[in-house]
């Protein structure tokens, strides 16, 4: 495992990083299977941009560790010591990422991908560098990067008026959220398998799961299009999916995901609102169901009773959820083992992340797959 040489942190900053700090402190491996084939390192992690850490958010936490010259620090030193293959970045801001990770990125031979979110609505006069998006990056030892593909939802539906019912709803409800997502085809160099990879961070409130699952199905679209565009067949492909998908494992997005038909004319999410007949080009039916068989490789910490159930990936006064996911193929990759939940006499005594320990108020989930 790779771990690199801290940088000091500048003089004037109040902290600095501790000398022995170790991103499984308060957690541990959980293994799930053994299999012999090779095998490839997932993580999932939610920043949380410097720009969105408002005060009355975050101001009954300890100051000192809010600040970024103390969490960037962490998080870099966090990624290099997981070394993953595959790293999916969620709130990774704009300036950080062209001004330092496109350069100065903790591990070296990583491919990077980004793309930026749209300005909202309310961004105003704020610098477009401020903004954050979603990343992918690849280890190049392992893979070699075949294609990409960016999808910015609001413009992938203005752009194909045709393919949609054009609802206030929808205009009002999807259009306006400024949402993206990234997909990725790798070649393996070890397998000579293709894998594809989507990030994606979808939109946040509560009050918009309709919205999420109809983002989630224009992600799943958007991918089975990218892989059929190869001539293959997304059902049988190689797929991981990761992201903020601000959804937890009762939610809409979750149960859609694992293949569950969902009934959007009399769920209470949707009962409230019209998005038409025609969605995508498809014709909406009273269900909707995936036709990509994936299934979350934390599964077993999330639907299974246990002392080691995951409690949250999110942690603050105002929230404290699952809501970050890693989601993979079920008919040729298997889950080996995951990066546990937070020791609960460590999270028993905090108030909140970011902490000391932890540099982001979510935790980065780490996977390790292995092809059937």
């Amino acid at each position: 495992m790779l771990t690199l040489k801290r940088s000091p942190l500048p003089a004037f900053s109040k902290v600095a990083m501790p000398f022995d700090f170790d991103a499984t402190r308060y957690r541990k491996w959980i293994e799930l299977s053994r299999l012999n084939h090779p095998k490839v390192s997932v993580m999932s992690f939610n920043l949380l941009s410097q720009h969105y850490v408002w005060k009355q958010v975050f101001g009954y936490l300890d100051q000192r560790y809010l600040d970024w010259r103390y969490r960037l620090p962490l998080i870099n030193e966090t990624i290099a010591q997981f070394s993953c293959d595959i790293m999916c970045f969620q709130e990774l801001e704009s300036q950080l990422y062209s001004c330092q990770w496109q350069k100065h990125f903790p591990l070296k031979n990583y491919a990077l991908y980004y793309i930026r979110k749209p300005n909202p609505a309310y961004w105003g006069d704020k610098p477009v560098e401020h903004m954050d998006g979603v990343g992918i990056f690849v280890n190049q030892n392992r893979f070699d990067v075949v294609s990409h593909r960016e999808i910015i939802f609001r413009d992938y539906i203005l752009q194909h008026k045709l393919r949609f019912d054009f609802t206030q709803d929808l205009s009002e409800r999807v259009v306006l959220r400024n949402t993206v997502g990234l997909l990725l085809k790798l070649r393996d160099k070890l397998s000579n398998k293709v894998l594809y990879v989507t990030n994606t961070h979808l939109y946040w409130l509560p009050k918009y799961n309709d919205v999420k699952l109809l983002q989630t199905k224009l992600l799943l679209n958007e991918l089975k299009r990218f892989i059929a565009k190869d001539n293959e067949d997304a059902a049988h492909a190689n797929i991981v999916m990761c992201g903020d998908f601000n959804s937890t494992p009762d939610s809409l997005v979750y149960n859609y995901l694992k293949g569950k038909p969902i009934d959007v004319c009399h769920s209470k999410e949707f009962k409230d609102y019209d998005y038409g007949r025609l969605f995508d080009g498809e014709k909406c039916s009273d269900e909707i169901k995936s036709s990509v068989h994936v299934a979350p490789a934390y599964a077993a910490l999330l639907e299974e009773n246990t002392s080691e159930t995951l409690d949250f990936t999110s942690f603050t006064r105002s929230l404290t959820a699952v809501l970050d996911h890693i989601w993979f193929s079920t008919d040729n990759l298997q889950v080996c083992k995951v990066l546990g939940k937070v020791d609960p006499d460590y999270s028993g005594k905090a108030l909140g992340f970011p902490d000391k320990q932890f540099p982001s108020d979510h935790i980065p989930l780490v996977a390790e797959l292995s092809y059937q």
